[in-house]
């Protein structure tokens, strides 16, 4: 699933300008995110979040092994390993 240009530009203006946290914070702040796609899409969001973290964990090996792990959860995992 891909968002598409103008649509994730609405995402990380409303992350930016909602919740304080730019592009570049999410990482470090991933419920930001979440919370600008929940702001953003409203109920729709469910799917939207869904479709990122198994997006995130097919591009880079994690197992996606229970619903319980969130997209945040993911993205701090990531963002761990990546300042390592």
């Amino acid at each position: 699933m891909d968002l598409g240009s103008v649509p994730a530009e609405l995402v990380y203006l409303t992350a930016k300008r909602v919740f304080g946290a730019s592009k570049e914070q999410i990482p470090q702040n991933p419920e930001s995110l979440e919370k600008a796609l929940d702001r953003t899409f409203g109920a729709s969001s469910v799917v939207i979040k869904r479709a990122i973290s198994r997006k995130l964990a097919e591009n880079f090996g994690l197992k996606q092994d229970s619903e319980a792990r969130t997209m945040p959860d993911l993205i701090r995992e990531l963002a761990a390993d990546f300042s390592d």
